[in-house]
Formats: structure tokens, sequence, C-alpha cells
């Protein structure tokens, strides 16, 4: 068995006493025929077979060496499965977060062939990884949660580096953090002097 990456080299080999020549094979699927010399295969006549760049295509392809020798039968190895990971892939981006001062949010991405995730935050002056501690938690998990978000987080710019068995690894797209602004009034109602009977109005303006 090999597993190694996708664009990956590898090899398989064989030893055999009694052997004056060898062939590999390999069963894409649909039984085994023999291998030629040829991108991504060399080797294929001699007792170490060489894979480089294996596609991933190639995953699940199974391999043997026939061994001849001076006489017969021949002797043909055990089979040994070729298996290839890739690299992580960013499937579900993180989104725009706009939230009021105190209150919680989160964000979350999705990828594929990912077994680690570092949460990164830009604050200003570039992106520095995330630890966990008020206010953050999950910031090596596939979800961020920052609790009683401050309104001096406001532009904060988030993003998640996703790292897999292959690299390179995934970088999100940024997602930015931004504030809702409690009301305020603007143009204050004024004094109303009138007779009795009259009507009336009082006014008020107000942002957000």
């Amino acid at each position: 068995l090999s597993t190694i990456c996708t664009g990956a080299n590898t090899t398989f080999s064989v030893s055999a006493s009694n052997a004056a020549a060898y062939q590999w094979q390999v069963d894409q699927g649909a039984g085994f025929n023999n291998i030629s010399n040829g991108g991504p295969y060399s080797g294929a006549t001699t007792a170490t077979l060489t894979i480089i760049g294996a596609t991933a295509g190639m995953n699940g392809y199974i391999y043997r060496a026939v061994a001849t020798g001076l006489c017969t039968p021949n002797a043909t190895s055990n089979t040994a499965a070729l298996y290839l990971n890739s690299a992580p892939a960013i499937t579900g981006q993180p989104s725009l977060s706009t939230i009021c001062a105190g209150a919680n949010t989160t964000f979350s991405v999705a990828a594929s062939n990912a077994t680690a995730y570092q949460w990164q935050v830009n604050t200003g002056s570039g992106f520095t990884n995330v630890s966990n501690g008020a206010p953050y938690s999950g910031a090596t998990t596939a979800t961020l949660t920052i609790t009683g978000a401050t309104a001096a987080m406001n532009g904060y710019v988030y993003r998640v580096v996703a790292t897999g068995l292959c690299s390179p690894a995934a970088t999100s797209n940024p997602a930015p953090l931004t504030f809702y602004s409690a009301p305020a009034i603007t143009a204050q109602p004024n004094l109303s002097t009138i007779c009795t009977g009259a009507n009336t109005t009082f006014s008020v303006s107000a942002s957000n």
C-alpha cells in the first residue's frame, strides 16, 4: 500500500528469487494490464516501479509484479494499492457579520480534506493567529465564536487557514466584523404652547 499526496512520487518494489525479468501490471478497475514505461511510469520491467507525479485519477489503482525466470511457472506478487490524498480546499466561505456592541457572533467555514483550522484576525496591521480566550473560542475549529464583542472590534477582519495531510494550505476569503450603532437623538422635540382645544405636534429626529 502507498498513500501519497496528489502530484507526489512513489515506488512499488518486489524481491524475487531466480527471477530473470519483471513486468509490472496495474488494475484500473477492469482487470490487470501490463504497464509500459512513460509518464507517470518508469521501471515497469524492473524490480521497482516508479510513479512520478501521481494524478488524482489514479486513486485506488492496484499494482502487482510478475517475475519470470528460466523455469516456469511465473511468480506473481501480492497486490498493492495506491491511495491519493488531496490538499485542502475551501468549499464554504465565512460571511460578513454585523452585530450590536456586546452581542455574540460566529464565523464559519467549510473545507474539504482539512484536518486542522487556524482562525486569523487583522486588526489593522496584518493578519495574526487568534488564540482561545475572551472574546474568542473555537480558534482552531471550523467555527470561530466571538462572545461579547466590543465596539473597538468594529472593522476587524477574519479569515481561516485550513491545513490537511497534503499541501498547500487553503486560506478563506476575509470576512469583516461590523457593528450597528445605537440610536441617537439628532433633533429634540420643542416646547409647544397652544390654546385649549387646539392641536399641536411634537417631533424628533434620530439616527439609527
